[in-house]
């Protein structure tokens, strides 16, 4: 049998040497690299945060077009705090006045300019209403949040002196983001078959948009039948846990569900959205499982005494769109309607302190 010559075998021993080196480093990096809650293409708008997995950058600004708004293009932009806001604000709150904290996902931090966001029409509203005491509304709202990032605000915020919370639940993709914890807290997991990341990349090329919005969850859902009552039980359990810990700080928690565009402007819904659908094998029946899931969350919550709002197509009436086309956000005229609404509720709670009146103003 023929052996390597020293040179050949010192050669050999370096390889393998670097193949652990390399095989080692990599470990490495998948173990403790960052991990991160958001794209890191986002790393300019977000940043990592211990509680909430992340949030807005102080001082972050984006703009790109929007041939949608009548300027052509969208501003998003934050303030010193990182809030939605295009003024500054103290960390502490001022004598005489009151704050709401605006809880919610991308929806509620609002594809829109910081003016024509629902927790800015809310701030005007209520001080228009003309009560004795400031409001001031803190939108700390961000892309990616889920059920389980609304009741850690009410931890990562409360420096900031709360005296309300109003959260916003998406009912197109909010629901799909409690699944995802209770597939972690399930042992093994959940496997999910090589056709279905297939048939979900096929539907992104068609309209990312729509999957995002809306047919990623129902496709789920659809495919995963077993886990509705799992993931309704845990978002029961998230805003009782809010409620139960709004109460024993003497705070108010109200819920508004947010409806989807299928819910509310089918009429409005384009050839991209059904074809879509069609590649996940989506048919009418299955577009509706978010509206199912909503108003069965909507009972559970109001038997636990919680205060929720919930807007149908009768309450939000427009001729104009209430969503985006481009990506099923909520634009600016849906950010007006659905601070209209959720102003009659914070009115209520707000009318044990002096200087409010009852009703909601109507603009």
């Amino acid at each position: 049998m023929l052996r390597p010559g020293p040179t050949r075998a010192k050669l050999y021993s370096i390889g393998i040497v670097l193949l652990i080196l390399v095989a080692g480093v990599v470990g490495f990096w998948q173990i403790f690299q960052p991990r991160y809650t958001f794209p890191r293409s986002e790393r300019d708008y977000y940043q990592k945060d211990p509680i909430l997995g992340h949030r807005h950058r102080p001082y972050a600004m984006r703009v790109f077009p929007w041939p949608e708004h009548p300027r052509g293009k969208i501003v998003m932009r934050t303030n010193n705090l990182g809030l939605r806001s295009d003024r500054d604000m103290e960390l502490r709150k001022a004598e005489n006045s009151v704050r709401i904290l605006i809880v919610g996902d991308s929806h509620m931090d609002g594809v829109v300019y910081n003016e024509e966001s629902l927790s800015t029409s809310i701030e005007q509203m209520l001080n228009k209403a003309a009560p004795v005491r400031r409001i001031e509304t803190l939108n700390v709202a961000a892309g990616y949040y889920g059920p389980d990032e609304y009741l850690a605000c009410m931890t990562a915020y409360d420096h900031l002196e709360p005296d309300h919370l109003l959260v916003g639940f998406y009912s197109g993709n909010d629901f799909l983001d409690a699944a995802k914890r209770v597939e972690g807290q399930a042992k093994g997991g959940m496997t999910r078959p090589w056709s279905y990341k297939a048939k979900l990349r096929k539907a992104q090329r068609i309209h990312d948009g729509a999957v995002a919005q809306i047919l990623n969850q129902a496709f789920y859902f659809k495919s995963f039948p077993h886990m509705k009552p799992h993931v309704l039980d845990r978002v029961e359990r998230i805003f009782q846990d809010m409620h139960r810990n709004a109460s024993l700080i003497r705070k108010t928690l109200a819920v508004l569900i947010i409806p989807t565009k299928w819910d509310l402007e089918q009429s409005r819904i384009g050839a991209e959205f059904f074809g879509a659908a069609e590649a996940l094998g989506l048919v009418h029946e299955d577009l509706n499982i978010a509206s199912r899931m909503s108003s069965e969350l909507s009972r559970r919550l109001i038997s636990a005494g919680i205060c929720i709002l919930t807007p149908s197509a009768e309450t939000l009436r427009s001729s104009s769109p209430l969503f985006w086309e481009r990506d099923y956000h909520l634009n600016a005229t849906g950010h007006r309607l659905l601070a209209q609404l959720s102003v009659s509720i914070l009115l209520t709670q707000l009318s044990t302190e002096n200087g409010y009146p009852g009703p909601a103003p109507q603009d």
